[in-house]
């Protein structure tokens, strides 16, 4: 027998790769949805030696199929498996079970034997919301030990508040899959890999219509219709906007909408990178945009802009100035405004004067996890 045919036939013997989770998050960032799809009808994932389960089959198709090219880099790897008995733990692979039919087109094929979770069956992969109760209870012991010894040294009377980390443990999982969504329904794309850059200007992965039709195409007979992730990303997809153009514009917003349960101030939603106002044949975009009130918030990074040429700058500043022409009331903030947190308080307060409305009161759980939600949302420190 040749060595090609040798290969050949090693290559047939594979079995498939059924990506998802955070490795499906990653093959998408690079190389996008413009791939077949798979199932046409709804099935079940293959089984006697189709599916890849163990360690050493997944370590074969990562060298015959280059994972790194995919996109897929970190380890393990994230991958379906169709029942628990399969289910493996090691380097190579992090294996899930998928007992339930696949809804139809929930894959793309980016290989001949890799199959990658689409966004939208990636999203509520992630919504399948684990968190460890130990940890968060412990946590909430610290937390409440801490604040009793500040009041005894501060000579406060009264009984300490009591926040429960396994609460905010969940919303904090539910807000970070926010972001991968805004991250799909937006034009750009994360890092992948410990040298990987942002990605501007991209397409859309997917879109909220996209992912509700997606949720909506699953029969109600389907088990995994009455799971934590269903019920999760139930809760979460109101919270996502569309259009999002850079990971500080998806934190601003999430910030300045979320729940005020959640850290957030709750304020009526923008539209991102939307169009105000026509200017003869050139179209005008704001950052964030509250058509009924006519508010602009814009994004202003010099430094990051500044690499881009004192043109840019430019452009930017008669875009606000042509907006205000026009009865718009402009608002901006850089990233050292957005990164402070009481400075950022301020500027919400002021787009909810603006706006009209009144942020609701405020007690120590509130402001607990409005501090913790900052944190989370703008801990990366990138400008862009």
């Amino acid at each position: 027998m040749s060595k090609k045919a040798k290969n050949d036939g090693r290559r047939n013997d594979l079995g498939y790769a059924f990506i998802s989770h955070s490795s499906a998050c990653e093959a998408l960032r690079t190389n996008g949805v413009n791939h077949p799809r798979w199932p046409d009808a709804p099935r079940l994932l293959p089984t006697h030696g189709g599916c890849v389960a163990r360690q050493r089959e997944l370590a074969r198709v990562a060298r015959a199929e280059d994972f790194d090219e995919l996109g897929i880099v970190s380890r393990p790897v994230d991958v379906l498996v169709p029942n628990n008995q399969l289910r493996s733990k090691g380097k190579q692979a992090r294996t899930h079970s998928w007992f339930n039919l696949l809804p139809p087109h929930s894959l793309l094929r980016m290989s001949s034997h890799v199959l990658v979770s689409s966004p939208e069956f990636t999203l509520l992969q992630l919504a399948n919301i684990y968190i460890r109760q130990e940890d968060s209870i412990d946590r909430s012991v610290a937390y409440l030990r801490a604040e009793r010894e500040t009041r005894g040294i501060l000579g406060i009377d009264g009984k300490p508040e009591f926040e429960d980390f396994r609460r905010w443990d969940k919303i904090a999982a539910q807000v970070q899959v926010a972001q991968v969504a805004m991250e799909f329904c937006g034009m750009y794309r994360l890092p992948v890999g410990p040298n990987g850059k942002t990605k501007y200007k991209c397409q859309q992965l997917t879109s909220i219509e996209a992912i509700r039709g997606f949720i909506e195409s699953i029969p109600p007979t389907n088990t995994y219709k009455h799971s934590t992730a269903f019920k999760s990303l139930d809760v979460l997809l109101p919270w996502v906007l569309e259009h999002s153009r850079s990971p500080m514009e998806t934190s601003m917003a999430l910030m300045l909408t979320l729940p005020v349960e959640c850290g957030g101030y709750e304020l009526p939603k923008p539209k991102l990178n939307a169009t105000p106002e026509r200017f003869g044949e050139h179209e005008v975009e704001a950052d964030l945009l509250w058509e009924e009130a006519k508010l602009v918030l814009e994004y202003d990074s010099k430094e990051f802009h500044a690499s881009k040429g004192a043109d840019k700058i430019d452009a930017d500043i008669e875009r606000a100035n042509r907006m205000r022409a026009v009865g718009y009331k402009a608002l901006e903030v850089t990233p050292g405004l957005a990164m402070n947190h009481y400075k950022l308080d301020t500027l919400a307060r002021q787009i909810a004067g603006l706006l009209g409305v009144s942020l609701r009161e405020e007690d120590h759980v509130v402001l607990f996890r409005r501090s913790m939600l900052h944190k989370l949302l703008f801990a990366t420190g990138d400008p862009s």
